[in-house]
């Protein structure tokens, strides 16, 4: 309510605050000062008065060149103004239809307006005998008077004349009887001799009536509203000379010695008319009646320099006066800054911006309506144009220039017609052939899109289909809703509940059963991976048509931003962009739209309005808010737009988005906080206004609704061409189901900003549920591939304080490799097979452990040793490149059962040459693998380690005989000693071992071994 009043205290204060005389000045004629050099042509007119043969005298100039001021001063300085009659043609009306007959008639006209104009302005009490009759004040007519002075009439009849049928006897013999007969005849002569007088002045007065009365009845037909002359009998002969004696009465005794005529050069045949006006000028000073008393009637013409012929220009007039122009094309501006600006007019208009906009202007009187009207409107406008533009006064005087010019046209506008406010209705035109283009190359990516995404759909389906081998999977139950197949393939979200086994149920057809029905979900997606594709992963399959869906999402994006960008760019500059030639095309398309051509006349276009408008927008002194120029402001007044967009919010009805609002401020002020909570209200200047001014009471409840509409979150950040981030971070402050929300999007393009904002710009302070936060996990890649978009302190941050583990690692990039190595560091990842992968690289597959025990990050190592039993599960067959030391800590660790580490140590590539340094589990193990190096030293240690020649180790021995047959068995004398004695005895090696096995040792056997041994030898036989 403060603003409001201060607003209208300074609406009140510019109201009453009086306009600088000096500024405002008449249309209306001047006077000359004589120091001015334009007082020459009025010496010259007098001149021209003084002498005694010029009778028809021309004042030439173009129009607004000054040849009325010239005449008024001159008649003014010589006195004379009472002798002057003036008849301007610019007051004449006549009909439409009077032309078309024919000249002598359109002339005729002509000269019946002179005599009306010389009938009306002079003064009629000077004129009682003419013939024409003119409209005077009606009187109050006495009719009981005349019945009265006509009754005394008529008994003074009776008194006179005593006629017989009033004779009464009885009445002479009383009048006898009374005064006697003497007395009697001197009072009856009395009383005849005063009735005879009252009957002749009666007889008189009757008498002077009528003669009036005949006397005016002439060939003349007087109208209420004016003389119509009418020629009763020779139609050959002219008005002028019809009623000659008529023009002569009225000259005469009005006393008129100068007849000054404005504006005949705008009646058609005027050089017509020129002669005949000359013509009249002759009879009138050759009737006797002026030449009597010797006097002489000048005819004074104001008329435009190019009226007549070289020959006719000289003819027609005894002097021609001419007038140099005050002002034209070339020196109004000079003209204008000498009398206006000097005095502190136009003070931020510079001098050639004054050039262009006054080129046009033609004469001093249009000048000064100009600067009478920008004054006016200056200060009726200031209240709410100073403080907003710095170039306000240059605009308005633009808009004023051209509401002078095209009068009508800018009247036009008013309607929302013509050619000024269509300019800018259809400023799309200006910019068709470019956005058209960007239209195309927009469909051809959204083209691309929808091809990317229709293959993505088909593997999906790929996938879906291997749900059941010995059933028809129908459709999957998620929260008691169903989708059928082809729904999960389509919405990102659904197939992310099926990558991530989150289906409560699923329906299916039984065809070999003939049933129908619904189990519980309690399928895998790894297994159905293996099922479509064992060498590629679904993420894999899809990640070439995900990056071209991506390029082209962005294209698109790109593109309509582009359109939006040029659809409000000002109409300066796109003209400035198509070029002068084809602006002015479709200025002309648009003028002739808003002036067709008339029934059987050729189409044209006015191309001065058209070059006019073109200059002053093509200037940037007329604007798209050039509404604010032409009607006084008032708190809330609005312009088309934003009165569309009102009544929109009012009505419900939802308008785009990126409707460009003029005044927002205005259109705010007419909303209920209650209207904040309507769909329609969504806008972008709408929230950039509410953001930057800090309107808390409406902007929350714009948010919440926003939040109700996250299109308009999505459509905001992509298109807008002012992103006010602190909106995002409003947004998500305190909407804990936001993520909820982002699953629920149908559209991945939605979802994807979605997210991308959220990880972003929401608080830390928003409260997720387990659900959600799983969600969340899920989307590492989606992070990797729009790592720039974020600030990674903030991220990490987020990533913290929700505990957030990554279900799915990606191999980092330069971008993404700080997230990767926080993630890493941090245990921000689940232990996986498919994560390991991502960390381990090809080493998962050749050499994992040796991998893990080489990171150099300490943090991870640990994380990963932690799970070593878990990650050993996970070790392919083909890992056979691990390290000495990889093998010997997962056996000193026991990361799996002996079993599956004896057969993960079988597969791989390394011997052990020494193991004189491990426990005797691990000989055991290496052995059991048959992982030692085929050597005797190696024999010998493992012997060593063992303290017998168990199971193992002989088993060992005869698998290797073959081998070890061909090496020398040296080492220490008591060791190698101990070997010989026990392989050699007993039944440990069939005889064909014991034979190969013999030739590696030089020790001799002893009588008692030999014994022992073919008496085992014996037994077996």
């Amino acid at each position: 309510m403060k603003v409001q009043e201060t607003k209208k205290t300074e609406v009140d204060k510019v109201q009453v605050e009086e306009i600088p005389k000096e500024y405002r000045t008449l249309l209306s004629p001047c006077n000359i000062p004589a120091g001015d050099t334009s007082h020459l042509a009025v010496d010259d007119l007098k001149f021209a008065l003084e002498q005694s043969d010029s009778r028809n005298i021309a004042v030439t100039g173009h129009y607004g060149s000054g040849k009325s001021s010239v005449a008024n001063t001159c008649i003014n300085e010589m006195g004379i103004g009472d002798k002057v009659l003036r008849i301007s043609m610019s007051t004449f009306s006549l009909p439409v239809d009077t032309k078309p007959v024919g000249d002598n008639l359109y002339s005729d006209d002509i000269e019946y307006k002179i005599v009306q104009h010389l009938l009306y302005k002079c003064d009629k009490a000077k004129i009682p005998h003419s013939g024409f009759k003119r409209i005077r004040l009606p009187k109050e007519v006495n009719f009981s008077s005349y019945v009265t002075y006509t009754l005394i009439a008529f008994v003074c009849y009776i008194i006179a004349f005593e006629p017989t049928i009033f004779q009464i006897d009885s009445f002479y013999d009383a009048y006898h009887k009374l005064f006697g007969k003497e007395v009697g005849w001197w009072i009856n002569l009395i009383a005849d001799a005063v009735a005879v007088a009252y009957l002749i002045r009666y007889l008189w007065e009757v008498g002077k009536m009528l003669a009036s009365k005949l006397h005016q009845i002439r060939s003349v037909k007087v109208e209420a509203k004016g003389v119509k002359l009418e020629a009763s009998k020779d139609a050959e002969v002219s008005v002028f000379n019809r009623y000659l004696d008529e023009i002569v009465y009225i000259i005469q005794s009005n006393k008129y010695d100068y007849i000054l005529f404005e504006d005949l050069d705008r009646l058609d045949n005027s050089d017509r008319l020129f002669l005949k006006i000359r013509e009249l000028n002759m009879l009138i000073n050759e009737s006797e009646t002026f030449k009597s008393q010797k006097r002489v009637v000048r005819f004074i013409y104001a008329i435009r320099d190019d009226v007549f012929t070289r020959e006719l220009r000289t003819k027609c007039f005894d002097y021609i006066v001419a007038v140099v122009p005050v002002v034209d094309y070339y020196n109004v501006t000079d003209y204008l800054i000498k009398q206006y600006k000097s005095k502190g007019l136009f003070k931020t208009v510079e001098t050639p911006v004054l050039e262009q906009l006054l080129n046009r202007v033609s004469g001093l009187r249009e000048l000064k309506n100009i600067v009478n009207e920008y004054t006016l409107f200056q200060k009726s406008l200031k209240t709410h144009l100073s403080g907003d533009d710095e170039n306000y006064e240059q605009k308005l005087l633009a808009v004023i220039v051209y509401k002078n010019l095209f009068p009508q046209d800018f009247a036009r506008a008013y309607l929302k017609k013509g050619l000024f406010y269509k300019i800018f209705k259809n400023k799309s035109l200006f910019s068709e052939d470019e956005t058209k283009e960007l239209r195309e190359k927009a469909n051809a990516s959204i083209h691309s899109m929808n091809e990317a995404r229709e293959k993505i759909i088909n593997i999906r389906k790929q996938y879906l289909e291997k749900l059941n081998d010995e059933v028809e999977v129908t459709s999957l139950i998620k929260d008691g809703y169903d989708y059928t197949l082809g729904q999960v393939a389509s919405r990102d979200n659904l197939f992310g509940l099926f990558i991530n086994n989150e289906f409560d149920r699923y329906t299916y057809t039984d065809h070999n059963r003939e049933e129908t029905g619904s189990m519980t979900y309690n399928f895998e997606f790894d297994e159905i991976e293996k099922k479509v594709t064992e060498d590629m992963g679904y993420y894999e399959a899809i990640d070439e048509l995900s990056q071209a869906y991506n390029r082209s999402n962005d294209e698109r994006l790109k593109l309509e931003k582009e359109i939006k960008v040029i659809e409000n760019t000002a109409l300066r500059e796109v003209l400035r962009k198509i070029g002068g030639e084809k602006a002015r095309a479709v200025f002309n398309k648009i003028y002739v739209k808003e002036y067709p051509a008339k029934e059987n006349e050729p189409q044209s276009v006015n191309d001065e309005m058209v070059d006019t408008l073109l200059t002053m927008i093509y200037g940037g002194y007329i604007t798209e808010d050039y509404y604010l120029y032409i009607s006084k402001f008032y708190e809330g007044a609005t312009s088309e737009s934003d009165y569309q967009f009102t009544n929109a919010v009012l009505q419900g009805t939802e308008r785009p988005f990126d409707q460009k609002l003029n005044n927002v401020k205005s259109v705010i002020r007419k909303f209920r906080v209650e209207d904040f909570k309507n769909n329609s209200i969504l806008n972008y200047d709408i929230l950039n206004y509410l953001l930057d001014n800090k309107e808390e009471h409406f902007l929350t409840s714009f948010i919440q609704t926003a939040r109700k509409n996250p299109e308009f979150i999505v459509s905001y950040f992509q298109m807008s061409e002012k992103v006010n981030d602190q909106f995002f971070t409003r947004v998500f402050d305190g909407w804990d189901s936001c993520v909820n929300v982002i699953k629920g999007q149908e559209k991945t393009e939605n979802s994807d900003v979605l997210l991308k904002l959220l990880f972003r710009e929401a608080p830390i302070t928003i409260k997720l549920s387990d659900d959600e936060i799983k969600y969340l996990e899920g989307k590492y890649e989606f992070l990797h591939s729009s790592i720039t978009f974020y600030k990674l302190a903030k991220l990490k941050k987020f990533i913290n304080k929700y505990n957030l583990c990554f279900e799915t690692l990606v191999k980092p990039n330069k971008e993404s490799q700080d997230l990767y190595d926080y993630c890493l560091t941090n245990k921000r990842f689940v232990i996986s097979k498919k994560n390991l992968g991502v960390i381990l690289g090809d080493s998962m597959i050749k050499k994992p452990m040796t991998a893990i025990l080489e990171l150099s990050n300490d943090k991870l190592k640990k994380y990963l040793i932690n799970n070593q039993k878990t990650i050993a599960t996970w070790f392919e067959t083909s890992c056979n490149e691990e390290s000495r030391a990889a093998l010997l800590y997962m056996i000193k660790e026991a990361v799996g059962e002996d079993e599956w580490l004896a057969q993960y140590l079988s597969q791989q590539l390394y011997n052990f040459d020494d193991v004189s340094n491990l426990d005797k589990k691990s000989v055991e193990l290496i052995l059991s693998a048959d992982k030692l190096a085929v050597k005797w030293h190696s024999v010998l240690d493992a012997y060593q380690v063992l303290g017998t020649l168990d199971n193992t180790l002989n088993e060992y021995l005869t698998r290797h005989a073959a081998v070890l047959s061909k090496e020398r068995c040296v080492g220490d004398e008591n060791l190698v000693a101990l070997v010989h004695q026990q392989l050699f005895t007993g039944d440990k090696q069939s005889m064909n071992e014991f034979v190969k096995l013999l030739r590696s040792f030089d020790m001799p056997f002893t009588l008692e071994e030999l014994g022992e041994m073919m008496m085992k030898e014996s037994l077996k036989l």
